[in-house]
């Protein structure tokens, strides 16, 4: 109110101002579409950059398995924090071959060792049999030597899986159609 019983009245365009907040809405919404937009590419890319290298673990691991434990991970050229899972697990696949190799040399030098004297037993049960006159005793020494035949079969078995696991003898082995 103003003196002498006038009013004064001001107006404004609040279509400028409507202009402006719609602006800066729109914008807001825009920029969290693209974060958003952004984020799931990103993530899609990196997870599938993991995937796939968990896969590679998993084939080598699967092949491991299978019983061929020279295989290892290759290495990540990426240098992911996944790539310290790889090289543990090469450590590991590592440290198993040498064991079961150092197995396998032991089981076979023992399946050695103890082959001789039991050739050797069995000579002489066989030379003993030919000289032992009695029957009841020719049948005892019979029954020994039938059971060092068996124990010189069991330690001659165990050579032959011992080499064929280490792979020297695959040579003599063919395809069959069956």
């Amino acid at each position: 109110r103003l003196r002498g019983g006038y009013q004064l009245l001001e107006g404004r365009d609040k279509y400028e101002l409507q202009a402006i907040r719609m602006l800066i809405v729109r914008t807001m919404v825009w920029g969290l579409v693209m974060t958003v937009a952004l984020a799931l590419l990103g993530g899609a890319l990196v997870s599938r950059g993991r995937i796939r290298r968990i896969g590679v673990i998993n084939e080598t691991n699967g092949d491991v398995v299978a019983g061929d434990l020279s295989r290892r991970i290759p290495p990540d050229p990426a240098g992911y924090d996944i790539e310290e899972l790889g090289v543990n697990l090469n450590d590991f696949l590592g440290e198993l071959e040498k064991q079961v190799d150092g197995l396998r040399r032991v089981s076979d030098n023992i399946a050695h060792d103890l082959r001789t004297p039991l050739a050797r037993l069995k000579n002489r049960l066989e030379t003993l049999r030919l000289e032992v006159e009695d029957p009841g005793r020719r049948e005892i020494v019979e029954d020994a030597a039938a059971e060092a035949d068996g124990l010189l079969a069991t330690f001659n078995a165990l050579l032959r899986i011992a080499r064929i696991e280490a792979g020297s003898r695959r040579q003599g082995f063919s395809r069959v159609n069956l």
